[in-house]
């Protein structure tokens, strides 16, 4: 499943809908418009998620190594 259904809905087979502002994207059989409308209007959310991804994967792998050692 394709990263954009984090940030847009699936209207139908055929239309996507960005969850930031709203703008409507025919599909076309692919998410790439959507793709280039996250990155071109809406950087800011995308590198807030990779960043959370970044310290989750970090935390757990911090929890891995000690596992009695709890994290905040």
């Amino acid at each position: 499943m394709s990263f954009v259904w984090k940030h847009a809905k699936k209207l139908d087979k055929e239309k996507g809908q960005c969850n930031y502002c709203g703008k409507i994207y025919a599909l076309g059989g692919g998410t790439s418009s959507l793709v280039l409308h996250l990155r071109s209007q809406h950087s800011h959310a995308l590198k807030e998620e990779k960043k959370n991804e970044k310290q989750t994967k970090i935390n757990n792998h911090v929890r891995n190594c000690n596992p009695k050692r709890s994290i905040k």
